[in-house]
């Protein structure tokens, strides 16, 4: 697979500055991988509405509800990557499918509306079928992941 870089490069009080790499703050976690499906499937995983629901207990509050996940979705069960998954292989498939659906309608949304909030609850509307399926799909891998079920938790 060929993956192009882009050139990164920051301008700090007019110096331009290249950047070889990437830092992510203590908010920002950052994985990579150079396999595309395995990317997809970590994308579904994360977005899913079971890990949100599962990890939102323990999430510090804000103004707008809760917030900061940082490392407690590790806690979870979510397996390695196995192309071999069926369930693995199709949660790939469905956050292929949201990106595409995603891509298409973002412009229109970004011409209409401002806020950031209401953009991504038009985009969580239009994705509303597919996010089912996922979280079918989530709710299914992490119940075989714990033999006790996933309400442990």
């Amino acid at each position: 697979m060929d993956l192009q870089k882009e050139e990164l490069k920051a301008d700090i009080d007019g110096t331009e500055i290249f950047l070889n790499g990437y830092v992510a703050e203590h908010k920002t976690y950052y994985y990579e991988t150079e396999n595309e499906q395995e990317a997809h499937y970590l994308v579904s995983v994360l977005n899913s509405d079971i890990v949100d629901d599962l990890i939102k207990g323990m999430q510090s509050r804000g103004l707008w509800g809760p917030r900061d996940i940082h490392k407690k979705v590790l806690e979870l069960p979510i397996p390695k990557f196995n192309l071999r998954n069926p369930i693995h292989g199709e949660l790939s498939g469905m956050a292929k499918i949201c990106k595409a659906k995603a891509e298409k309608i973002l412009p229109s949304l970004t011409e209409r509306y401002t806020s950031i909030g209401h953009i991504r609850n038009k985009v969580k509307n239009e994705l509303a079928v597919e996010m089912d399926r996922i979280s079918e799909l989530v709710l299914k891998m992490f119940s075989e992941q714990s033999p006790k079920g996933i309400l442990e938790y």
